[in-house]
């Protein structure tokens, strides 16, 4: 799916997308199960959609719809908070955070030009400043760190009720360690998660298939969560 203003060009609305839109995933999954053409649907999310699924799947608990079997998330910095401090320091937020907000500027100026009551781009250094002046009064949060801790979905991993592997590599330059949550896993019988020692941020690259493609292969058609 691609989020809104995600799709090479800017949406409409005053609101776009964020790290915690779980209810554009359940419009679209809904739409999806109606057209009656699935009667198996496995789901899987990267990194920002990786987060969005796993709230998803956290706030349904047993109310997700009974055709969606399996789930797979991958590169998912669960602890939002924890990521963006992580980015904001060093290497990482000369060459990641930089990027990201250039990225995010641009959207800013092309939403700007479209609607009269769209904030005025301010000056950002960091992701939280970027969440700050835009994702939180937009979308009806009172701060970025009220946002982060509202949609971080290691808040919501312990009520999954479908099967679902995490695949966080230990390597992942955005995560901090609340990226990783073990004792959730260790908890569930529905969440399994595994940390390779490399695969940076969606990388896992091997011959053939990458890894992680590997991987919801085999998740999707065992039994169990077997390799």
């Amino acid at each position: 799916m691609n989020f809104r203003s995600c799709s090479g060009e800017p949406n409409r609305l005053l609101k776009s997308y964020h790290s915690g839109v779980s209810e554009d995933l359940a419009f679209i999954l809904n739409h999806v199960i109606h057209t009656n053409k699935y009667q198996e649907i496995f789901i899987a999310g990267y990194s920002l959609g990786g987060n969005v699924l796993l709230k998803y799947l956290g706030e349904k608990g047993s109310e997700v719809p009974p055709s969606v079997k399996k789930a797979m998330a991958i590169s998912v910095p669960c602890d939002l908070s924890g990521a963006c401090e992580v980015l904001s320091h060093g290497f990482r937020r000369w060459v990641y955070t930089r990027r990201f907000l250039g990225f995010l500027k641009e959207k800013v100026r092309a939403k700007a030009h479209m609607l009269e009551d769209y904030p005025h781009p301010v000056n950002m250094r960091l992701l939280e400043d970027f969440d700050d002046a835009y994702t939180a009064p937009i979308h009806g949060f009172t701060s970025a760190q009220d946002y982060y801790r509202r949609c971080s979905s290691k808040e919501f991993v312990a009520e999954i009720r479908v099967p679902t592997l995490l695949l966080n590599a230990q390597d992942d330059p955005f995560f901090s360690p609340g990226c990783f949550p073990v004792e959730a896993a260790k908890n569930s019988p529905f969440l399994h998660l595994e940390t390779p020692r490399y695969g940076g941020h969606v990388g896992f690259y091997q011959r053939g298939l990458y890894y992680h493609e590997e991987r919801a292969l085999t998740f999707t058609q065992n039994n169990g969560t077997s390799r």
